[in-house]
């Protein structure tokens, strides 16, 4: 029985790594200097997965002439939401960043 509650978890944990996107970052492993390292006007989709890995989540605002990346970030105690701003031709412009709202917002 020891056996085969050891044979599940080793699976569990092998299976759920299987699961995980290479270029999707770990979220604690990005801080506001890596958005600073992006140029607005100059750096393209691309450098942006570089620089900052796949986003957790993207949208499109067509009226708007802008796609939207979110990503999740530790700001020392603080859990931050950054969204990253393209437009349409996939040009980087620039990234607005607050304590994310999902942790945060009951606290207001």
């Amino acid at each position: 029985m020891r056996k085969l509650k050891t044979f599940c978890v080793v699976f569990l944990l092998l299976a759920s790594g299987c699961a995980t996107d290479p270029g999707v970052k770990a979220w604690w492993t990005l801080r506001e200097s890596n958005f600073r390292e992006l140029r607005p006007g100059q750096s393209t989709k691309e450098d942006v997965i570089k620089v900052l890995g796949k986003p957790v989540a993207r949208m499109t605002f067509l009226r708007q002439g802008e796609e939207v990346w979110d990503y999740l970030y530790p700001d020392y105690s603080k859990h931050m939401l950054a969204w990253v701003y393209f437009d349409l031709k996939g040009t980087y412009k620039y990234y607005v960043a607050q304590p994310d709202p999902a942790i945060y917002d009951h606290l207001w």
